[in-house]
Parts: C-alpha cells; sequence; structure tokens
C-alpha cells in the first residue's frame, strides 16, 4: 500500500537493497487511470483528495514503472481490483527485481 509511504525512493532503494536479484516485490495502490481521474475530477475531486485522509502520494501505471524501473524492477503482471479496469478501485502489481541491478 505504498500510496501511504513518505518517502517512496528510500522504500524502492531499500528495497532493491535488500532483494536478490530475479526477486520479486509485489505492490497494491488505488487506481488512478485517465477515465477515473476525469470521473474523480467532475463528482468527487475534494472528497477523493482530502487532505485529511490517510493517502499521501497518487500513482498512475505510467509513474509506477518508471519509479520501479528506476530501482531496478521490471513490472509484469498488473490487476484491477473493483470495478471494471477504467474505474477499477485498486491496482496490484508484481515486479521482478532486474538480475543485472
Amino acid at each position: 500500500m505504498i500510496e501511504h509511504i513518505y518517502d517512496v525512493e528510500r522504500m524502492f532503494s531499500e528495497m532493491a537493497r535488500v532483494l536478490c536479484p530475479g526477486g520479486y516485490v509485489m505492490l497494491t495502490t488505488p487506481y488512478h487511470g485517465l477515465l477515473k481521474n476525469l470521473a474523480i475530477s467532475i463528482l468527487d475531486f475534494e472528497g477523493h483528495f482530502d487532505v485529511r485522509a490517510g493517502h499521501i502520494r497518487f500513482f498512475t501505471n505510467k509513474s509506477l514503472t518508471e519509479l520501479l524501473r528506476d530501482y531496478g524492477f521490471e513490472p509484469f503482471l498488473w490487476r484491477y481490483i473493483g470495478r471494471i479496469r477504467p474505474l477499477a478501485k485498486s491496482v496490484f502489481v508484481v515486479a521482478q527485481r532486474n538480475s543485472d541491478s
């Protein structure tokens, strides 16, 4: 549940440090795709991005993929949880640590 982590770069750096090459990391985070973001913006922006809520970060598939790759992980499995994919509640990602990292 990485949306609750303040220092995601430190977390990813530590995962890369302790995980053996070829090892796996599994992550979940609220899904933020284009259609869902448009719906949130129109219907419930203030409620979704409430500053008192526990979510600190919001990830798109692109931003999460870039972050994983920056730290030597290659995502290979994406599962969308709750509702249909364009409006899914969450995303579950499995990534493998590159053997050359």
